[in-house]
């Protein structure tokens, strides 16, 4: 009977091993920079920042293998080391495989809950990744996120009632979203990279700004530029100066998938060197869509951007414009730098009236324009090195004087910029629902 006993005990670990042989190993985090991550790539900086926190690992050696499917063992052992690895790892037995003790953790804690394929050997569907994502928010960060219905991305074949709340409760954080198409495809699978950018903004790691990113800074001197203005919630009808949340996010990761980097009028202004695809993301106005819509998605990819307000819109708390608290956030960010639109000059712009003098020129358009500049230093502690020109509309009156206080005027003519003769009256892409950043941008 102990004999029989003994051999089973050696089948069961034999078959054990074979099945764990099977399994793409998770090797120990050794390493930030994968050999098969480059810079370029667009999930770098999320990739990045879940390694330097420990969460994710090389699949061999120092290859992450960003674009392999990602497996359910990997999924509960990256997110576990980020959220419950210490009750994971307490329940540790001497015969676990590397994802062992997740699975249980994740079992234990409802996070399978519903979620259709859980072998830690399979992989992982977009379908049972918003399912997934949705548990840990829910009973896990005890996060009550909005569960619009999305029930419209998904195949007739899905259970919709199951799967609409989750994946639109993915959509609103920002974690997950649809196709081109309009369609979520849930039957496709989850990679590895999409995986560490899920993780990455589910934890809210701090993400290097894309503009850090680039290896490779060049001599040239082309950069475009894109103009936006309004940033509206989905559904909402967006004008020829408007985009809406979901397109604004579709022009960022186009930039971040054909390889551009975001610059700012600082780095310029220091004499740091363009990257060879180098773009500026420059909103004009100061909507208040600007700080909730839009920034999120600008921290999301690490994108930096330049808002240029009417001052005297946030000056006297003007409904739908930024207030100061949000503007001083921002500036605060290192992502972000702000402009001047002038204080109240943005109906008639800075050109000479009929019948007007010099002196009179002067003390209606430097006064607005210095008094803007002085209180945007002021109120958010921050020099200001740009003016956008209301309309793109330049005059000659007010060129020395613009030059003498500002290091970089932005214009709304449709072309890309050059700064080989400097940075003054730089073109501008007017970009939009309609008019996305790929409209004007090579590949």
């Amino acid at each position: 009977m102990e004999k029989l006993i003994r051999r089973k005990i050696l089948i069961f670990l034999l078959v054990l091993g074979l099945l764990t042989a099977m399994l793409p190993p998770v090797s120990a985090v050794d390493t930030v920079d994968f050999t098969d991550v480059p810079p370029s790539h667009w999930a770098f900086v999320y990739i990045r920042a879940c390694a330097r926190a420990g969460y994710v690992s090389s699949l061999q050696g120092t290859e992450y293998a960003p674009d392999d499917s990602l497996t359910v063992g990997q999924l509960v052992t990256f997110v576990g080391r980020a959220l419950y690895g210490e009750e994971a790892l307490s329940d540790t037995k001497i015969w676990d495989t590397w994802y062992s003790p997740y699975v249980r953790a994740a079992r234990r804690l409802g996070l399978l809950e519903h979620v259709g394929e859980t072998r830690p050997s399979k992989a992982v569907r977009r379908c049972d990744m918003a399912m997934f994502l949705y548990n840990v928010m829910t009973k896990l960060q005890e996060k009550a996120p909005e569960t619009s219905s999305f029930g419209e991305l998904l195949p007739a074949s899905y259970d919709v009632n199951l799967y609409a709340g989750p994946i639109g409760a993915c959509y609103s954080q920002g974690l997950m979203g649809g196709y081109d198409d309009g369609l979520f495809h849930g039957e496709e699978t989850v990679t590895r990279a999409q995986a560490a950018k899920m993780i990455a903004l589910l934890t809210n790691l701090e993400l290097q700004p894309l503009a850090r990113t680039a290896e490779v800074r060049s001599s040239t001197t082309q950069l475009y530029i894109l103009m936006y203005h309004s940033v509206v919630d989905n559904g909402t009808r967006c004008g020829p100066w408007t985009t809406n949340v979901s397109q604004l996010r579709k022009d960022l990761q186009w930039l971040a998938d054909h390889g551009y980097t975001a610059v700012l009028p600082s780095e310029l202004a220091r004499g740091e060197l363009l990257p060879e695809k180098a773009v500026m993301i420059t909103f004009d106005d100061g909507y208040a869509d600007n700080y909730t819509n839009a920034y999120p998605i600008l921290k999301e990819y690490g994108a930096k951007a330049v808002i240029s307000p009417i001052v005297e819109r946030v000056e006297d708390q003007a409904d739908t414009f930024l207030t100061w608290d949000m503007c001083r956030e921002m500036a605060n960010s290192g992502l972000i730098e702000f402009g001047s639109h002038t204080y109240d000059l943005h109906d008639t712009g800075v050109s000479r009236m009929t019948g007007e003098s010099v002196e009179e020129y002067e003390e209606r358009v430097f006064t607005d324009i210095l008094k803007s500049k002085e209180l945007l230093e002021s109120r958010l502690g921050k020099s200001v090195l740009v003016l956008a020109y209301p309309h793109g509309t330049m005059e000659s009156w007010a060129a020395s004087f613009v030059r003498a206080n500002f290091r970089m005027t932005l214009t709304t003519v449709s072309e890309p910029a050059s700064i080989q003769g400097g940075l003054y009256d730089l073109s501008r892409y007017n970009a939009s629902f309609d008019e996305p950043a790929s409209m004007y941008l090579p590949d």
